[in-house]
């Protein structure tokens, strides 16, 4: 693991690499790993559902979804009892994708699931293809 200190003497990324057969995978943390998240996606989607607050009775969440085509945001609430994902209006320019919001609403449940034993996450944040059904739909398979 490489570290590097930035002028305030903090750590202010870390680095991780493994070359193997010329393919390299890295993580980073700081600065550089907040950029890289903000890179425009060539292809399929990403969600980001962020923890704003919970209680007994429910979590409610940032949540953010990114395609190729744009971007939205909205809030969410799972109800603590039922599992209930509620979504506010989202902004961004019309509707999200289905496809990547069932993606998110999945993620919400799974959460909601976990919440007892391990706790509400902080953050979680996914990348999933389009699936094939709506790439069809949309003209984008070579076939």
């Amino acid at each position: 693991m490489a570290e590097t200190k930035g002028r305030t003497g903090r750590r202010d990324w870390c680095h991780d690499s493994l070359e193997a057969g010329g393919v390299v995978l890295a993580v980073g943390f700081g600065s550089r790993a907040r950029h890289a998240a903000g890179m425009q996606l060539e292809t399929g989607g990403r969600f980001t559902v962020r923890l704003s607050e919970h209680d007994e009775h429910q979590a409610s969440f940032q949540v953010e979804l990114a395609t190729p085509a744009g971007q939205w945001s909205t809030q969410a609430s799972v109800v603590t009892d039922t599992g209930n994902v509620r979504w506010s209006t989202w902004a961004g320019g019309g509707e999200p994708p289905e496809w990547l919001c069932l993606y998110a609403r999945a993620a919400l449940r799974t959460a909601w699931r976990q919440h007892r034993e391990q706790g509400w996450p902080r953050r979680l944040t996914r990348w999933r293809d389009m699936p094939k059904q709506t790439r069809a739909r949309e003209g984008d398979l070579d076939e």
